[in-house]
Order: structure tokens, then C-alpha cells, then sequence
């Protein structure tokens, strides 16, 4: 059955649903109509038109009624205003909550992406789990090759990798990020040029003349949409590039996800093919199309079977390596920012829940006195049907004027939320107030309607009207009536309960993240990535040279008190490689007994400059020169991983078919995850592998600067120093590596605010709803208590009974949250640190606090009855 077989059921369904009296032809062309706006419109904008289809075709005398009804629950609710107000203002609150935080969800999580059959991408890892990694590696190059030759269940593979280019016709020097690419990308995306061409096979050939494709967003902010930019060279790198083509905006976009290296992709070059290169050397970010009629579970199969091909071919770099796939709507994502995504949809959803509760008690508390209105009603001829109709009327328009009033609120928050989100969660620009969105709104609006109006709509329609008439006016309070409004306190304590259980322990988890150590000491560090033009400083020996004269200069600076490079900084962005390493003296190279790492070129003075302790042997020095033994130095995981002792120092080490010997053991640090923007706190660190700049060639590196000024002061005399070393480089874009760390818990800390937050409106409303039950009940009671204190009862008896009475179904409401927090807490244990989602101390505390606050609530009330006249009570009777 398709999706829109599915919604013409729906609709028809519910055209009659309401009014009852709508007939099968009726139904069947507001059906038809359907159908046909489906084809021209989509299922979104169609329901969104319900309401207009529904007033232009109806009968006139269904019309007339629904006018009716709606005019009447105009009346009744300005009757009484202050209620009026404050269900709309409750409601208004948890739509506009849940519309917001849904926009965020359906822009990041939900929403597809912008290329044609989106559904058949897919992104391809290597799999290292076997060997103690992770299933998420960037491919080796050769791999892939053989990939593309040997896999059929892809239309097309293509591979990339972030790169960073400096542009240095256009003023000063700037510096750019982009990727380079193999020309089958545009063919995976299924994306062509606005303007020029797209890369092809032979620009990736050896001494092709380099080429260029510019995101739309650099060709409109540098060369002004001129379309004249294209067959133009323009120098990157200090090589110039023909500018071929110019790539449309959602190119750019899978750009700023996947491909660029930080931020969005502006400048794509073709991916040179090295094939000397080793198989070991994972740096590429693979994404491919399937065939149709290929399921993901096929190609994944396929895979795993040319993944253990070339492990028997290759067993020196592939030994333990498989391969994983992926759709990029969740690779693109840490799996705990959908879950921390998913808990804030679900935290809000339950503040509605309760707010929904709430009005839900005002709506029955109004309707037990009108119980003599609707008797009348009932008495000249009112059908119990009609009844209910029209309060349920009542309770939707009025939960329709709360939603539009929680539209407004989600816009205008929705520039909030924009900020609060971490600028590292991909597609961000997505959320916005769409139909989708709205018409979410519109659904949760009803259900919230629906869901508070159907309990007086059911006893209105069934009450007996000689008690009603009887009342002279009032309203009688019934078991069935008193189950209503008790049930929901017992509910939304629950749910009160839940919720500030869950803020509770992320909370703790956020506080232990911060206290957590990180193995170096990041205050005073300041860090930036530095690309030498190619053409300058063309070989190995000359970057060397750029990199001392560039740490000599610095080093010179009286406030600078250390400064290094290394590949990447902890948690800030850069490419991390994987190798695969082997202590050769005690296996004899044999790859089985080998062990994955990170590996960092660093330069002498990096440790310094980074605080990172060194455990055992020497750091770096003068004597690690080009043409000298090959050196390493390892962090302390990496040592105990190779050997049991834990004692590198001494040892040799292989990989990449060289010979290193280990002079030196540091400590582990976090932030070295193999991600393109570092790692989390909360990640254990990853074993590394050192390696001297002066013996490693690196393009670009990171610089690290401690120092103790502050970068405001700093920053003028580095500028000078490097334009002094070379004009033509970029100033770098320094930043306290502090920052850097604290981007990496954004999420989790976007997470407990927001979770807290929403455990406060709960706890407010639920405080607020039990007061008002308890009020009420105690209003009912009026002449119940005033005969209990004329024949003698204390006033702290009349106390007890009411505070007995209201926090044995607050009681029960915290037990039932208690028991539900315990099974769910467990769902959202990946995004707690160190802590228990069933820690017993969290749960003691939150039901001692919410105990307190249904105290609390019921207090106000209890006094209030003891203080009542006995005299003025009984004389209603």
C-alpha cells in the first residue's frame, strides 16, 4: 500500500468522523478531490488544505451547525477569561516548545537531502573493529581503486578529501577550504555544473593542467557572479588553476557536511591518483550510489566479501580490515547527536503532555459547572451527540488559537535555537519554519484539542439531567469525575518525574565531562593550520625549511614561552591517518600481532608547547635529521597495546614498510579520534604514533603556540613574523585550543540545558496542576469540612486529610515516574559519562524533591480548608 493510498484512507476517514452526518458521496468526491490535489501539490500541502476543501464543498447546513458551534465556544470562553487565557497560554507554550524543537529534528535528522534519489546514496568505511578500532575509518586509496574495478553494486564510487587552498590574486592572501575529488562525484551526487563543466577522468590523469570547480557561494562573494570566470586561472596554492565549472549551492552543501575539512567546501580540485602510495594509509572519505533494485544489505554483503578478497591479497596492510556502509543522513552524524536530538523531541513532547494535562483539569473543572446549562440543553431536545460535538468544537478552537499563538512563539525562537545549536552539527541552515513543520503544528494542535476536550464531550453527552437541574446551578463532583482529574495529576507527576530523573543525570554526566582529564594542559595554547604554497616549497626539503624558520621566528617573541606543529590538534579539525604498526623483533613483521594508531608529525618542542608529559626515553631533537635513523616516539595506550610490559623504549617499530625506533613514550591525550574536527571528552583516547617533521613531509600542519598573552596582544606580532617568512600565506586563524574543547561538548551541553530547562517547566506545571486539583477538590468539599469542624475536628486533622488526600496520587504519579525513568534512562545511557542511568543516589534525590514539591502544592490549599467558617459553610444547606 503506498503512502498515498494510505493518506486518501486517512482523509477519508476523517471527513466522516466530523460532522457525524456527512454522507459516502460527500466523502467520496472530497476523495477524489483529494486525489487530485495530490498530483499537483504533494500529501503536505493537501492536508494543509483540509479545512478549505472542506468549507467550500460541504453541505450548507453542516456549514450553519459548525458556524454555530464555533460562534457558541466564542461565547462561553469569553465568559470566562482568566481560564480562557490561561489554557491558551499554557498550550501556546508547549506547541510552540515542540513546533521549535521539531523544526530543529526534521532540519538535521528528517529532512532529505537535496539530490536526485537521495535514498540510494550511501557512504563507504573500512571496518577496523576486528583489530580493536572502530567501523568508521577513511579508506586507503589503492582500496578504493580496487573497489571501483571490482564492486557491482554501485552505479558509480567516488572518493575525496579535505583540503585547504590559498587564494592570492584577490587582496590579501585567503585562505579557502575545499576538497579534492574524483571526477565520479558529480555523478554519485547526481549533480551538474550551473555554469562550466564538471571534472573528468582526464584531469585526474598525471601532468594534466590543474583544474578548478568553485562553489557558487565563492564565485557570487569573489568574482560576482561573472560568468566571464569561466576559463580564467586564478592562483591556489601558488599553482594556477583553470576555473571549469562552478557547482550549485547543494553541492556545496554535501561539501560543508562531508567533503570540505571545515566549514563549507569553496574550491574543488581533481584528487591526484598516487598509486605508490601503501594500502595502510587511510585518508579518503568514499561515498557511492547503488544500483536500482540493490538493497543496502546487498552491497553491504558485497563488500565484506572484496574486503576479505584483498585481505588474503594483501595481508600486510589488510589483515583484520573489513568494510561498512552507510546512508549519509547517519554517518554524517554522531550517533549520540541523534540520540540527544531525539531525548530533547521527547522532553518537550512531555512538557506538552503535561501542559495538556493541565488545561485538561481547567476544561473539567468549567464543565462541572455548566452541568445545569447542559441539561437544559438536553431537556428542549439536544441530542447527546450534538452535545459532545459542540464542546469538543469548543476544546479545538480554542487549542487552535493556542497553536497559533505556538507558531508565533517557534518563529520567533527559531533564530534562538539557530544559536544554541553547535555550529558542528551538519545542516544546521536547514532549520526553518516549513510546511512540514507547520503542519506538525497544525496535527499536535488538534491532538491536544482532541485530547483535553474528549473527557467533558463524554460526560456532557451522558449526563442525566434531573441531578443537573437540581443543582440550582452548580456543579456536582462524581467518582467517575474525581477519577478524571485525579488520573491526570497521577499522569503528569509521572511524567514530571521521568523527565527531571533524565535533566538529572545528564546533568551529572555534563559536570564529570568538564572535571574529566584531558592528559595535557590546554590553557594558553593557541593553535592554526598553515598551508605553504606548493610551488614555493615543492619537495620535502623546503617545506622543512619554511617550518624551522617559521618556529625560529616565533620562538624569538618575548610572550611566546613554546611553539611546535603537529599534524592536528587535539579536537581541532585536520586529516588524521590511520597506520597499522608491528614491533618486527618480536613477531618478524608478521601483520596478525599488529596495532592500529593515529599517526602525528611533529616537530621538536611540540610537547612543550602541547603540555604533554613525557613518560619514558627523549623527545624529539637536532640529532632526528633527514637521512638519520628513522625515530618514533608512542603514547602509553599504543605501548601497552604492543607490548605487556608497557616499555617501548628501545623497540622498533614498522609501517609503511619502514623501520622506526621507538625513543620515547608520552602520555594519551583526548581529542585524537580519526574524525576530520578532532574528538570528544568523553571518548577514551586513541593510540598515537609520533613521528619527527624533519623524517615525514607534511603539507599542511598545525601550528601550536603557548603562550601567556592574550591573543588580542599576540596576535600583531605573529602577523608580522609571518608575512615576513612569506607574504604569500594567509594569516593564520588563531584560536585557543580551549575553544576548541569547548565546541566538543556543545551538544552535550545543549542537551542538559535544554533538558533542564524543560524539566523545570514540567516540575512548574505539575506543581500548578496539583495545586489546582487540590483547590478544587477542597472548594467541593467546602461543606464536607465545615461539618467535620463543627462536631470538633482540629485543624491539623482537616490538614492531614487534605494533604493525605492529594499526595497519595502525587505519590503514586512519582512511583510510576520513578519505574518508567528506569526503563528509559537505559535508552540514553550512550550519552552519559560516567554515570549510572539507574544510579540509585539520582533517583533517591529526585523523589525527595518531588515529594517536596507536591507538599508544596497541596500545602497551599490544606491551610486554606482549616481556615474555613463552619457557619458560612453550612449555610448553603
Amino acid at each position: 500500500m503506498t503512502k498515498r493510498t494510505i493518506g486518501e484512507r486517512v482523509y477519508r476517514q476523517l471527513l466522516r468522523l466530523y460532522p457525524r452526518d456527512f454522507s459516502d458521496d460527500y466523502a467520496d468526491e472530497m476523495t477524489r478531490l483529494y486525489r487530485d490535489r495530490v498530483r499537483g501539490e504533494g500529501p503536505v500541502s493537501v492536508w494543509l488544505a483540509l479545512l478549505t476543501d472542506v468549507v467550500r464543498t460541504a453541505p450548507r447546513e453542516q456549514i450553519s451547525t459548525l458556524g454555530q458551534d464555533v460562534r457558541h465556544a466564542w461565547r462561553t470562553w469569553r465568559r470566562t477569561p482568566v481560564l480562557a487565557l490561561a489554557a491558551i497560554l499554557t498550550l501556546a507554550l508547549g506547541v510552540g516548545a515542540n513546533t521549535a524543537v521539531f523544526s530543529v529534528v526534521h532540519g538535521v535528522l528528517l529532512r532529505p537531502l537535496p539530490y536526485p534519489d537521495a535514498d540510494r546514496l550511501v557512504e563507504v568505511f573500512e571496518d577496523n573493529t576486528r583489530a580493536g578500532g572502530g567501523p568508521f575509518f577513511r579508506v586507503s586509496l589503492l582500496n578504493y581503486l580496487t573497489w571501483v574495478e571490482r564492486a557491482e553494486s554501485f552505479e558509480a564510487l567516488a572518493a575525496f578529501n579535505g583540503r585547504d587552498f590559498t587564494l592570492t590574486e584577490h587582496g590579501d592572501p585567503e585562505r579557502l577550504t575545499g576538497s579534492a575529488v574524483t571526477a565520479s562525484l558529480f555523478k554519485v551526487l547526481g549533480l551538474a555544473p550551473i555554469a562550466g563543466r564538471a571534472l573528468t577522468p582526464e584531469d585526474e590523469a598525471p601532468g594534466a593542467a590543474p583544474v578548478a570547480v568553485l562553489a557558487e557561494s565563492l564565485w557570487s562573494r569573489t568574482f560576482g557572479r561573472d560568468p566571464a570566470v569561466i576559463g580564467r586561472t586564478v592562483p591556489l596554492n601558488g599553482v594556477r588553476h583553470q576555473i571549469v565549472g562552478i557547482v550549485p549551492s547543494a553541492f556545496r552543501e554535501i561539501g560543508r557536511t562531508q567533503i570540505g575539512s571545515s566549514g563549507a567546501g569553496q574550491v574543488f580540485v581533481p584528487l591526484p591518483r598516487d598509486t605508490a602510495q601503501s594500502r595502510g594509509n587511510h585518508t579518503l572519505r568514499v561515498v557511492g550510489r547503488l544500483r536500482q533494485q540493490v538493497s543496502l544489505d546487498q552491497a553491504r554483503d558485497e563488500m565484506r566479501r572484496l574486503a576479505a578478497q584483498l585481505e588474503e591479497e594483501f595481508p600486510a596492510t589488510n589483515r583484520n580490515w573489513s568494510v561498512w556502509i552507510e546512508r549519509p543522513q547517519y554517518s554524517m552524524f554522531d550517533p549520540r547527536v541523534r540520540m540527544s536530538l531525539l531525548v530533547l523531541l521527547g522532553a518537550v513532547s512531555v512538557v506538552l503532555l503535561i501542559a495538556c494535562a493541565n488545561v485538561a483539569n481547567l476544561v473539567l473543572a468549567r464543565a462541572t459547572g455548566r452541568q445545569r446549562e447542559l441539561a437544559v440543553r438536553a431537556a428542549l431536545g439536544a441530542r447527546p451527540a450534538r452535545i459532545a460535538r459542540q464542546l469538543l468544537t469548543e476544546n479545538v478552537a480554542l487549542a487552535l488559537v493556542s497553536g497559533a499563538c505556538g507558531v508565533t512563539v517557534a518563529s520567533l525562537s527559531m533564530e534562538v535555537l539557530r544559536t544554541l545549536v553547535p555550529a558542528t552539527i551538519p545542516r544546521v541552515n536547514e532549520i526553518r519554519l516549513d510546511g512540514t513543520v507547520l503542519f506538525f503544528g497544525l496535527f499536535i494542535t488538534t491532538a491536544c484539542g482532541v485530547f483535553f476536550g474528549i473527557a467533558p464531550a463524554m460526560r456532557g453527552a451522558r449526563g442525566t439531567l434531573l441531578p443537573a437541574l437540581m443543582q440550582n446551578g452548580k456543579g456536582t463532583i462524581g467518582p467517575a469525575h474525581q477519577r478524571w482529574r485525579y488520573g491526570l495529576v497521577v499522569a503528569q507527576t509521572g511524567l514530571a518525574t521521568m523527565l527531571v530523573v533524565l535533566a538529572a543525570l545528564l546533568l551529572q554526566s555534563l559536570v564529570r565531562l568538564q572535571e574529566v582529564p584531558l592528559g595535557f594542559e590546554p590553557s594558553g595554547v593557541l593553535t592554526a593550520r598553515v598551508s605553504p604554497p606548493s610551488v614555493k616549497y615543492p619537495d620535502a626539503a623546503a617545506r622543512l625549511q619554511f617550518q624551522r624558520t617559521l618556529l625560529g621566528s616565533l620562538d624569538m617573541l618575548p610572550s611566546i614561552r613554546a611553539v611546535g606543529l603537529m599534524t592536528s590538534a587535539p579536537f581541532a579539525p585536520g586529516v588524521r591517518r590511520g597506520v597499522t604498526v608491528h614491533d618486527a623483533a618480536m613477531t618478524g613483521g608478521s601483520p596478525e600481532a599488529g596495532a592500529s594508531a593515529l599517526e602525528q608529525i611533529v616537530s621538536p618542542g611540540l610537547f612543550r608547547a602541547l603540555g604533554l608529559p613525557l613518560l619514558a626515553g627523549r623527545e624529539f631533537g637536532v640529532q632526528d635529521q633527514p637521512g638519520s635513523p628513522l625515530v618514533a616516539i608512542v603514547s602509553q595506550s599504543l605501548a601497552r597495546t604492543l607490548w605487556t610490559d608497557g616499555e617501548g623504549v628501545g623497540r622498533v617499530l614498522q609501517f609503511d614498510g619502514r623501520s622506526h625506533e621507538v625513543v620515547g613514550v608520552v602520555g594519551d591525550i583526548r581529542g585524537t579520534d580519526g574524525t576530520a574536527r578532532g574528538g570528544s571528552v568523553d571518548r577514551h583516547p586513541s593510540p598515537v604514533l609520533y613521528v619527527p617533521s624533519a623524517q615525514v613531509s607534511q603539507g599542511t600542519i598545525s601550528l601550536v603556540i603557548r603562550t601567556d598573552a592574550t591573543l588580542q596582544a599576540i596576535l600583531p606580532a605573529i602577523r608580522t613574523a609571518v608575512r615576513e617568512i612569506e607574504p604569500t600565506l594567509p594569516i593564520p586563524e588563531l584560536r585557543p585550543l580551549g575553544e576548541w574543547i569547548a565546541e566538543s561538548t556543545e551538544q552535550a551541553r545543549l542537551t542538559t540545558t535544554l533538558a533542564g530547562a524543560f524539566a523545570g517547566a514540567a516540575l512548574f506545571l505539575t506543581m500548578v496542576g496539583i495545586y489546582g486539583v487540590i483547590s478544587y477538590g477542597v472548594g467541593q468539599r467546602t461543606q464536607e469540612i465545615g461539618v467535620r469542624i463543627a462536631l470538633g475536628a482540629h485543624r491539623a486533622s482537616v490538614l492531614g486529610l487534605v494533604l493525605r488526600g492529594g499526595m497519595t496520587w502525587a505519590g503514586a504519579g512519582i512511583v510510576l515516574g520513578l519505574l518508567g525513568a528506569w526503563s528509559v534512562s537505559r535508552a540514553i545511557s550512550s550519552l552519559l559519562f560516567d554515570v549510572s542511568a539507574t544510579d540509585p543516589f539520582t533517583f533517591a534525590v529526585i523523589a525527595s524533591v518531588l515529594g517536596g514539591v507536591g507538599v508544596l502544592a497541596c500545602t497551599v490549599p490544606a491551610v486554606r480548608a482549616t481556615r474555613i467558617d463552619p457557619v458560612i459553610a453550612l449555610r448553603g444547606d
